[in-house]
């Protein structure tokens, strides 16, 4: 995905705060983002903004895997590394905090109404220390199973075609 693509996304999702997530998904997908990317966006794109802020908070410790869980109730293990989405805006997050591309209200927008923001936030204001600090991030919504990129070989090997030819 291409840096103007993902500034564009983050854009509609900082719009879409606090609207219903299928709303935000079909508003990327009327611009043109593909309906796995657009619900990976959605799903991994505001944790990734958040967590160079968490870093300068004095978070240290973010974990890598979270468990999924289907609307049947069953849960698989994802890496956050394995989401080109996530690595993408992850980089893209931590350019901002260096050089200032994004508008100020739209990385705003979205790191503020993420938990993991939410949760440090309550800490820090119940008077604890960031410093050392873990977060996990968590996705409620059970849509995100059908779209996420599982563990694996092939996921492996498709994530580094999108690393090496489509992100340079």
């Amino acid at each position: 995905m291409d840096r103007g693509a993902l500034i564009e996304a983050a854009e509609i999702i900082a719009a879409g705060v606090g609207d219903d997530e299928e709303v935000v998904v079909q508003r990327l997908l009327e611009r043109g983002f593909e309906p796995d990317v657009a619900h990976r966006l959605l799903a991994f794109l505001p944790s990734a903004f958040a967590r160079p802020l968490l870093e300068r908070l004095g978070v240290t410790d973010f974990a890598t895997d979270m468990e999924i869980s289907t609307r049947s109730g069953k849960t698989f293990p994802v890496r956050l590394d394995d989401q080109p989405e996530y690595v993408a805006a992850l980089a893209l997050a931590r350019d901002h905090f260096q050089h200032g591309i994004l508008a100020r209200e739209v990385f705003e927008a979205i790191v503020y109404s993420t938990a993991d923001v939410a949760a440090v936030s309550k800490a820090l204001n119940a008077g604890a220390d960031a410093e050392g600090a873990a977060v996990a991030t968590v996705l409620l919504w059970p849509d995100y199973a059908a779209y996420v990129i599982r563990p694996g070989w092939v996921s492996r090997l498709w994530l580094w075609v999108v690393r090496h030819l489509r992100l340079r």
